[in-house]
């Protein structure tokens, strides 16, 4: 056998490996968006005691290849009626999970899709209802000249409404947690909105922006 060449026995080991960790989980598309331009709203029903606040921002989808590099074009595509869409950006909105929690989804969670703008290319949405202790993050993030904030979603089908499907363009990655870059969004009813899992990446502030 080749000296560079792996041995099979570790081969099998790690496969074993692989197995046991994804073990119960279920296949997801994913994607990160990266969130800048924010600007912070509030409301309040008639005391300072329930001012809410929520953060509307400038999003831009980013996806990776099996090196880590970053793809020019998203694998993610839209389906509306049968027309395939695709968008590197979205319009973001930012709240507090415990003032709009979700009765099926426990944690932080995204509601991805719509279509707004003008053309023949719409561009999504992606509200995001996080959970205080990573909101709480993005409001002391604001305080930043400029700053950049990077989300990562996960969809799966379990937790998609009837009406909403999730298809797999390429097989999930099983050394990557089964998940794929590769994924349509499919809805029938001519605006589709699908949730999807997230969780708070990064936090920086961008020296250069603008």
């Amino acid at each position: 056998m080749d000296q560079t060449e792996t041995p099979p026995s570790t081969v099998l080991r790690f496969a074993k490996l692989v197995e046991k960790a994804n073990m119960g989980k279920e296949p997801a598309g994913t994607f990160n968006l990266v969130v800048s331009n924010l600007v912070q709203h509030f409301r309040s029903s008639g005391t300072d005691k329930d001012t809410k606040s929520k953060f509307f921002a400038d999003g831009e989808l980013v996806q990776y290849d099996e090196g880590f590099k970053r793809l020019e074009q998203s694998h993610m595509r839209v389906k509306l009626v049968n027309e395939l869409f695709t968008s590197q950006t979205a319009r973001v909105v930012i709240e507090r999970y415990e003032d709009d929690p979700a009765p099926n989804l426990n944690g932080s969670y995204c509601i991805f899709g719509g279509a707004s703008g003008v053309g023949d290319v719409p561009t999504p949405s992606a509200i995001f209802v996080l959970k205080s202790n990573i909101y709480d993050y993005i409001e002391k993030a604001f305080v930043m000249p400029n700053p950049q904030i990077k989300l990562e979603l996960e969809f799966t089908k379990s937790i998609q409404r009837e009406e909403m499907s999730l298809t797999f363009d390429k097989p999930p990655n099983p050394e990557n947690g089964l998940t794929t870059n590769h994924f349509t969004l499919d809805s029938d009813i001519g605006i589709g909105l699908w949730y999807a899992h997230c969780k708070l990446i990064e936090i920086k502030n961008v020296q250069n922006a603008g």
